[in-house]
């Protein structure tokens, strides 16, 4: 169960990420307002890092869904091959 459809939960993984970095990056922008020039930084560039680190998450999940469901229509196809090659051989 931990590991079943592991795809899918790095995808939604990579979107609650990403949402919390955007939310962690406003709420500092705020706290840390009064320093000079942080506040454009956590504005712009907290959530920017949070896209692109979800992005690799999240495609790494797209990666590992599709190369599953290759395996199940390559190991549909090879079962059709070898059942239709024995009924030849009979």
């Amino acid at each position: 169960m931990l590991f079943e459809d592991i795809g899918d939960k790095l995808k939604v993984l990579a979107k609650v990420y990403f949402w919390l970095t955007v939310i962690s990056g406003i709420i500092c922008a705020f706290i840390f307002s009064k320093a000079a020039g942080l506040f454009m930084v956590f504005i712009i560039v907290v959530p920017f890092a949070g896209y692109l680190t979800s992005s690799l998450i999240y495609g790494f999940g797209e990666l590992i869904e599709q190369t599953t469901r290759n395996t199940v229509q390559l190991t549909k196809i090879n079962k059709k091959m070898l059942d239709s090659e024995q009924k030849e051989t009979k």
